[in-house]
């Protein structure tokens, strides 16, 4: 048997050689690539949180969340024209036992209260539903919208300084 002639084992050799150029360049290509894609996406999250610690980010973050939630709302009511006063509800037990308005409602949900409008109304994120909808109704005397508890919050608020400056001041 005969060896196979030069040509033909310079162009396996040629071929070979071409294929691991072309391997290499395009791994190193495709890492450059990725390099470029990660450091782009490292710059726009360290953006992101310089923006999200600053008051001024999370006060655009709190207005977007609010905007996005009452979109969600408008699709099943028509909103009275006012800013309103949105809250979380985290103990829906403890709101039934004060106030037969929150039955059906769950934790996680949000009220939106209207107070010139005198309107308040349960939504349910989790379910894209309104649970309920009702007056706001005030005592004599009282602010709209303002509870014994929410008073009684407010004054603990207002006492925790002048505590805090009487330990100082010891």
């Amino acid at each position: 048997m005969s060896a196979p002639p030069p040509s033909t084992e310079k162009s396996a050799k040629s071929k070979t050689i071409n294929f691991n150029n072309a391997l290499t360049s395009f791994l190193v290509l495709s890492l450059v690539i990725f390099s470029g894609w990660s450091f782009f996406g490292y710059q726009q999250s360290k953006k992101e949180i310089v923006k999200l610690s600053s008051l001024e980010g999370q006060q655009e973050l709190a207005e977007q969340k609010l905007k996005t939630l009452l979109e969600q709302v408008k699709k099943h009511m028509l909103l009275p024209e006012e800013e309103p006063v949105v809250a979380t509800i985290s103990d829906v037990d403890a709101l039934i036992a004060d106030n037969q308005f929150f039955e059906g409602a769950s934790n996680g949900d949000k009220v939106i209260v209207y107070t010139e409008a005198k309107q308040a109304i349960v939504y349910s994120p989790e379910k894209d539903l309104i649970v309920k909808v009702g007056p706001v109704v005030t005592e004599p005397g009282s602010v709209a919208g303002e509870t014994d508890t929410n008073q009684a919050a407010v004054e603990e608020a207002e006492e925790e300084p002048a505590e805090e400056t009487e330990e100082a001041e010891e």
